[in-house]
């Protein structure tokens, strides 16, 4: 071989393990994407928890001493102890939850990259996945963040993990995108398309919008129209290749307001 083939081949290897170490960039990157909503479920109810024993103990402490009746009855309503009570139990099914999805990625990190059958599928309940979606989007947010969901009594086969990271990752969009827009709204629908027997869910907000110029890039790896630092760029890659994964489709509607995508699933009876 001559001097000139030997270099070639070093530059072809030298190229390849630049690729590797590229791939691997994004796919460390994109672990802690999705590490991140389950680590914010935690944060976030651990954090009104800590309120909530805070009113507790506070009350607690009033009731162990010298007040009067009426006094602890204003203290009661002052600190909302009743709601304190019945939220409780909610807020630590979901940092379960939380710990629960966190050691479930964590087992299933290596599998994400070989998505043609190492994958255990399932057929998914349309309805139950809606949910559960809404219910991990809005966990540890403001009572104000308002999704409108409508689901479809239909199937679809898939990795529910997987499936509901995409559209959680859609959800959490919008309600970024509305936070601070009056009346804001987040829209999560579901219908049936008969005549191609596919899915149709729609995730749409009342917010800005994307800007025309960059609607060809929102789908990009580390593209971001987040200010400053509050997004990695990744969360809309990451949808586009799980939807695909489970050959479906996603895209940007043309819409006058806000932002509106569009997946289609195949249907399963």
């Amino acid at each position: 071989m001559t001097l000139l083939g030997n270099e070639r081949l070093v530059l072809d290897s030298s190229s390849n393990h630049v690729g590797k170490l590229s791939g691997l960039g994004v796919r460390i990157a994109s672990v802690a994407h999705e590490l991140n909503s389950p680590l914010s479920m935690i944060t976030g109810s651990l954090d009104l928890l800590g309120k909530y024993v805070d009113a507790l103990a506070h009350y607690a402490e009033a009731a162990g001493g010298s007040r009067s009746r009426s006094e602890l009855q204003r203290l009661h309503e002052q600190l909302r102890i009743d709601y304190v009570v019945a939220n409780v139990l909610p807020l630590l099914d979901i940092c379960r939850e939380g710990g629960e999805r966190l050691g479930y990625l964590i087992q299933q990190l290596r599998l994400y990259g070989r998505r043609d059958g190492d994958i255990d599928s399932q057929a998914i309940q349309v309805a139950d996945l809606m949910v559960d979606v809404v219910r991990e989007a809005c966990a540890g947010r403001s009572p104000d963040a308002r999704v409108q969901v409508d689901p479809v009594d239909a199937r679809v086969h898939g990795e529910p993990v997987a499936l509901q990271r995409a559209f959680v990752n859609l959800i959490t969009n919008g309600l970024d995108a509305v936070a601070g827009v009056p009346k804001g709204r987040v829209w999560f629908t579901a219908s049936v398309d008969d005549s191609t027997q596919q899915i149709r869910i729609s995730v749409q907000d009342n917010g800005p919008g994307v800007q025309a110029e960059l609607r060809g890039r929102i789908f990009e790896p580390f593209f971001s129209t987040k200010p400053g630092s509050s997004g990695m760029g990744l969360g809309l890659a990451i949808v586009r290749e799980i939807i695909e994964s489970h050959h479906g489709t996603v895209h940007l509607c043309d819409t006058p307001v806000g932002a509106h995508f569009l997946t289609t699933l195949p249907r399963v009876d």
